[in-house]
């Protein structure tokens, strides 16, 4: 099968390009705390906002079991997570088995397909508006700016959403002197109908600049996954992907799938 640009290119510039846009500083924290650059143009400026400040709804987190055809019992709860992980080893990459798949989508799908690929509701999901006018929601366990330093560390259950562009990880670490930001620790990007998992990414928000190591990514429209040791998307725009694969076929089958060393994506 012969592609004259690879079948993904249309969707890791906007992915990766997003990025940044999550990266840049925050606006609001888990506690609802307004962050700003001070006047002089050294260190950040936070306050608790008010609770009649008008601010973005918290992001919703993710629903680890969509569609499925009937809900758990409450008392059973906890046994059906376990029961699930064993069952569907590839929830990670929002894989649902056809037999967990509502009667609506199991119509949709070829009858030779064991599932598919299904995007999970969230907040921001099928919002149209342009990231750059929306503020960002970062949500954590913990958190802590060194304004003297330049340096700010959210740990804990992190998450990031700016409309449709969502990040979340366990570590995430903001030094403005270097305008850098740093994920890390299951790190899970997503752009409406795409997820990218990664060990860590790394992003440069004057430049744009990103850099994702132990890539693994799901087009769930395209019902294609794939993986990369690198991905980069460096400060001219080109994006870069070291050692990849693409395959269509389901999880744990890799009847066929492209491979390429070194692929190069100019949008």
């Amino acid at each position: 099968m012969a592609y004259r640009s690879p079948p993904f290119a249309l969707r890791f510039p906007l992915l990766l390009a997003g990025s940044v846009l999550l990266a840049q500083p925050m606006t609001t924290l888990a506690q609802q705390v307004d962050c700003r650059a001070s006047s002089d143009g050294v260190g950040w400026v936070c306050s608790p906002q008010s609770p009649s400040t008008s601010l973005p709804p918290r992001p919703e987190r993710q629903v680890t079991a969509p569609h499925v055809l009937e809900p758990a019992k409450p008392e059973a709860a906890a046994t059906s997570r376990q029961a699930a992980a064993t069952d569907n080893p590839y929830s990670h990459l929002d894989w649902v088995p056809r037999e967990q798949l509502s009667d609506e989508l199991q119509a949709r799908i070829a009858p030779y397909c064991s599932g598919t690929y299904v995007e999970p509701p969230r907040s921001g999901r099928d919002d149209d508006t342009d990231p750059s006018q929306l503020a960002i929601v970062a949500e954590a366990d913990s958190g802590q700016f060194e304004q003297d330093q330049d340096i700010g560390e959210l740990t804990g259950n992190v998450l990031l959403s700016r409309g449709q562009l969502q990040a979340e990880s366990q570590k995430a670490s903001f030094d403005r002197d270097k305008n850098r930001t740093t994920l890390s620790n299951n790190v899970r990007l997503r752009d409406r109908g795409m997820l990218l998992l990664a060990d860590n990414a790394e992003l440069e928000m004057d430049t744009g600049a990103t850099r994702v190591e132990g890539s693994e990514y799901v087009l769930h429209a395209q019902h294609a996954r794939g993986k990369a040791d690198r991905i980069e998307r460096r400060q001219d725009g080109i994006i870069q992907l070291n050692n990849s694969s693409y395959t269509t076929c389901e999880p744990g089958n890799n009847a066929w799938s492209l491979h390429g060393q070194q692929v190069e994506l100019d949008q």
